[in-house]
């Protein structure tokens, strides 16, 4: 995103504040994250209600303190809505870390670092609670693994 501002011959002729020019990419990459998801939702219907291949109201156990049903809708609207929660941190950490370091390789290898660093480090990532890559991982969200 920063290296756009690198090739003045494209935005000469069209003046633009860098404030404009981030809230347009940001709201570009969620509008394409939202329609990859409501691809996938529109796609995987027909085959539960038409084919036959899945049961809609097959119970999933979800632990969120207390061990709660959910039907299959239910559990897929809350990870399509999680996914979409993911999407936003991840496009304004990606904003957030193209602004501060000025690379796309760094940004992309510092991103890649903290998304692995509960992994590599659970104990140490545990000190801290609210460290937001702790939930990344929705279904270990749903099976109660992060709680």
């Amino acid at each position: 995103m920063i290296d756009d501002f690198k090739h003045t011959s494209l935005i000469k002729g069209y003046p633009i504040s860098f404030d404009k020019y981030v809230a347009a990419k940001g709201i570009s990459t969620m509008s394409i994250i939202l329609v990859f998801i409501l691809e996938i939702f529109l796609c995987s219907l027909p085959l539960i209600y038409f084919r036959g291949l899945g049961d809609p109201n097959y119970p999933v156990a979800v632990f969120d303190g207390n061990y709660e049903i959910y039907s299959i809708t239910k559990y897929i609207g809350i990870s399509v809505l999680y996914m979409i929660f993911i999407a936003i941190f991840v496009i304004l950490l990606s904003i957030i870390l193209n602004v501060l370091l000025k690379n796309m390789y760094l940004t992309l290898f510092v991103e890649m670092f903290l998304f692995a660093l509960p992994l590599l480090f659970p104990r140490l990532v545990s000190l801290i609670p609210f460290n937001p890559f702790n939930y990344i991982n929705f279904t270990d969200l749903l099976d109660g693994k992060s709680l």
